[in-house]
C-alpha cells in the first residue's frame, strides 16, 4: 500500500522514518561519527526514549549471545504478565517483597501507561527536534551522512 504524499525534504517514509529512529549518524566516507549540537527537544526527547530504547539497542545488537535470547525472552514474559495479569505480578512480587502488597493493580496498569506514552511522546519530540536541525538534515538529504540505526555497531575506517 503506498500512501498517497511523503513527509517534505524526503523521497520516501523509509528514508524519513531511518532519519527520526536514528541512533546516530556518521559520516559516509569514514564512518566517524557527525557531532552536531542537539537542540532542547532532541534532548528531552532522548531521554523520554532512553529508558526503551538503550535495552532494546543491546538486545539487537547481542541478539546471537544465548543469554540476550534469555533475556529478552524474560524480559516479554514480564511484561505480558504486567499488562494482563497485573494481580498475580504483584501476589508473586509479594512474596519476596512484602511491601509490594500494598500496590493495587490499576497502579501498574497506570505505570506501564505512563512509560508508554512518555516514549511514544519522546519519539515525536526527538524527531520534530531533528526535522528543525538545517545543517543535519542537509546533509542527510545529500547522503554525505547516514543514519545508524539501533542494534548497529560503527567501525570507525581511519
Amino acid at each position: 500500500m503506498k500512501l498517497g504524499f511523503v513527509p517534505t525534504g524526503f523521497d520516501s517514509w523509509k528514508n524519513y522514518f531511518a532519519f527520526v529512529f536514528a541512533r546516530e549518524f556518521v559520516y559516509k566516507t569514514n564512518n566517524a561519527p557527525y557531532e552536531y549540537q542537539k537542540n532542547l527537544l532532541e534532548k528531552i526527547g532522548s531521554g523520554c526514549i532512553y529508558p526503551v530504547f538503550k535495552p532494546l539497542d543491546l538486545a539487537i545488537s547481542e541478539i546471537k549471545n544465548p543469554l540476550a535470547i534469555l533475556t529478552l525472552t524474560v524480559s516479554a514474559a514480564t511484561l505480558v504478565t504486567i499488562i494482563y495479569y497485573p494481580a498475580e505480578l504483584i501476589s508473586f512480587v509479594s512474596k519476596i517483597f512484602p511491601a509490594a502488597r500494598n500496590i493495587q493493580p490499576y497502579m501498574v496498569k497506570f505505570g506501564a501507561y505512563i512509560f508508554i506514552q512518555t516514549a511514544i511522546l519522546g519519539i515525536g519530540l526527538r524527531g520534530y527536534g531533528r526535522l528543525g536541525q538545517k545543517d543535519l538534515l542537509q546533509k542527510f538529504q545529500a547522503k554525505t551522512i547516514y543514519p545508524i540505526t539501533i542494534g548497529s555497531k560503527v567501525v570507525i575506517n581511519k
